[in-house]
């Protein structure tokens, strides 16, 4: 199934890997964070391209991601919590990362997934 991003994501990738070029960065090593998810703890974890948010035994969200210099590609691929706007899966969603004190923080650079953003943007990821 395509999203309404697909088209215009696939663009955007393509500019960043121009602009993503030119910085000699840390490469992003994945890692773990965890957070509260209603009254109970969470755990997201990232690591060799596949991500998982999970709330005790429960996988909330599954998916993949890519690496482009500084900016990192989400896509859902199941999960109750996978993102869904108006009927249509939302599956991708372009984020920028930075390390500081080791460890990795994510920023929104497009994404209309309000529930992912929420999610990624308060995460602290300790890499492994």
């Amino acid at each position: 199934m395509f999203s309404k991003l697909k088209k215009p994501i696939f663009t955007l990738i393509a500019s960043l890997g121009l602009v993503s070029a030119s910085y000699a960065l840390e490469p992003f090593k994945g890692g773990v964070a965890q957070s509260t998810y209603v009254d109970e703890a969470s755990v997201h974890t990232f690591k060799d391209g596949k991500f998982e948010w999970k709330s005790g035994d429960e996988v909330l969200v599954a998916g993949t991601y890519q690496v482009h210099g500084k900016y990192i590609v989400f896509t859902d691929v199941s999960g109750p919590r996978a993102c869904i706007v108006e009927g249509e899966q939302i599956e991708v969603g372009i984020y920028e990362w930075e390390t500081w004190e080791n460890k990795h923080y994510l920023a929104v650079v497009e994404d209309e997934c309000w529930g992912r953003q929420r999610g990624f943007l308060t995460l602290s990821i300790k890499p492994e």
